[in-house]
């Protein structure tokens, strides 16, 4: 009884931190996921010490980022990410390809050996579909030029992370098996492609399929029946649980109950999403930063991670101009998720030590912190 004790206290100063935070935050007309973040840091067990990260609150904080990319998908259609798929797939190439090359070359130049260099550029590649979706969200921004692009290719690297991440695992071990790739390549396409077009299809033409249930919300529940159903699919053929979450929101969408179901969803979102970024900043180890050397290999990394995007990622979507360009690069910044499991795994298998893994924690935090001033400031030049 008192681990659950625990359990529910933790959850009660989580939460309510994070939305003082955010209350501060959003007074200092700042976004809220920022606090959150910084809330996290303090009272996690680098710092304060008053909450202690887990399986249950990491389950928690999976949760919430589902909950997340299901909210977004709800505002995109198949017709949308078909408009997109193009723009988004070459801007994601573009912005993975030079992340991952600086954090090689980085790693190279102080002297690291080619393994740890490659878990290190890799775990740099990838943006953070949960933290960039989120702050276009706060700003009311997923509908804009920049958020229709952003959405789509945060979700494509997230699938090229993963990929990498399975070529640069395979190295790490001493094998690298191809047609593993191969297979979570066309796995990835075909998960998409079939599941997303598929289902939007089938709630196309059978517009009364989430009426049937007879249990009180029947639509709302099937489709959160839909969501977790799809997040489990996606993470069983190795994929991101949220890219399922993603497209489950998007077949959603093409149903006339969507406009209900997204009302429904703001009461579980306003719960778990602040757990996914409060959980994220509590992994940050505050006394690692004492080290002047460790400080400025961390925003030396950083400082090419954010050029790595904005560069990239910004010559990917030129072709729809340069302010677009600018706020598709700028929101293409964030890490989070995926290169927090990669440096996790790399910390496991011994390749990685403490002190680069919370190297890595520091790029996610001040990519997530600097990103949603600078993108409102971008958005704002675009729709004026």
């Amino acid at each position: 009884m008192q681990h659950i004790d625990q359990m529910l206290f933790g959850l009660f100063l989580l939460f309510a931190a994070a939305k003082l935070a955010g209350e501060i935050f959003e007074r200092l007309g700042q976004p809220e996921v920022v606090g959150e973040i910084l809330a996290g840091l303090i009272l996690g067990p680098h710092a304060l010490g008053w909450v202690h990260s887990g399986e249950f609150l990491d389950a928690i904080a999976q949760l919430g980022v589902i909950v997340l990319l299901f909210s977004v998908g709800l505002e995109t259609q198949v017709g949308d990410l078909r408009k997109s798929g193009i723009a988004a797939t070459r801007i994601a190439v573009y912005g993975a390809t030079l992340s991952m090359l600086f954090g090689v070359g980085i790693g190279h130049l102080a002297g690291m050996a080619l393994t740890p260099s490659l878990f290190l550029g890799t775990a740099i590649a990838a943006t953070s579909a949960g933290v960039t979706s989120r702050v276009l969200s706060d700003m009311g921004a997923l509908s804009s030029r920049p958020g229709r692009l952003i959405v789509p290719a945060a979700v494509v690297d997230d699938i090229l992370g993963l990929l990498i991440f399975a070529v640069v695992y395979g190295v790490g071990r001493g094998s690298v098996h191809w047609e593993y790739v191969v297979i979570a390549l066309v796995s990835a396409v075909a998960f998409i492609a079939i599941v997303a077009i598929g289902g939007a299809y089938i709630l196309r033409e059978h517009p009364r399929i989430l009426h049937r249930p007879q249990i009180k919300e029947g639509p709302f529940i099937l489709a959160l029946i839909l969501c977790l159903g799809l997040s489990a699919l996606a993470s069983r053929i190795g994929l991101a649980a949220i890219i399922g979450a993603f497209i489950a929101g998007v077949i959603v969408a093409e149903t006339r109950e969507q406009n209900d179901i997204d009302q429904q969803i703001k009461p579980v979102y306003a719960f778990l999403v602040p757990f996914f970024f409060i959980v994220t900043g509590m992994k940050a180890d505050i006394s690692a930063f004492a080290d002047m050397h460790l400080i400025l290999v961390g925003l030396g990394i950083t400082f090419l991670a954010i050029v790595g995007k904005v560069v990239g990622c910004g010559l990917g979507a030129l072709r729809e101009g340069k302010d677009v360009a600018l706020a598709v690069g700028v929101g293409m910044v964030p890490r989070g998720e995926v290169g927090l499991i990669v440096a996790g795994i790399g910390l496991s298998q011994g390749i990685l030590d403490a002190r680069l893994c919370t190297v890595v924690v520091m790029v996610v935090i001040i990519t997530t912190i600097v990103t949603p001033s600078l993108l409102k400031r971008c958005i704002t030049r675009v729709t004026g």
